[in-house]
């Protein structure tokens, strides 16, 4: 589901089906602060390699001048190692990659 879906179905389930002209108002600003609202938790969700680094050798995506790139920081080494044919990058910004969800549809090799 996109974010887009997502946040018709909040405003959907806050207002219910707008029929009326206040439900499509009611919906269309619950629908734009959802938005808002997922923007900024992910635009909050970028870190400054300046102010804080990741765990040592954890892989994460970083925005340099090559754009979005795999990388992690060598503390030993002090510098960051990419993925790819990058070379030498130096990261404005890094993000932890979040844990995928787990599907229950999924086998699982731990359930044998």
């Amino acid at each position: 589901m996109t974010t887009e879906e997502k946040a018709r179905a909040y405003a959907e389930n806050i207002f219910g089906n707008p029929i009326t002209p206040r439900g499509i108002e009611e919906t269309r600003v619950a629908r734009k602060a959802y938005l808002a609202g997922a923007a900024d938790a992910l635009a909050s969700q970028w870190k400054d390699p300046k102010v804080e680094l990741p765990e040592d050798e954890e892989t994460v995506l970083t925005l340099s001048s090559y754009g979005p790139v795999l990388a992690y920081y060598s503390k030993q080494d002090e510098m960051w190692f990419t993925y790819g044919n990058y070379g030498d990058i130096t990261p404005t910004h890094w993000l932890s990659i979040p844990p995928l969800k787990e599907d229950p549809d999924t086998f699982n090799e731990t359930d044998k």
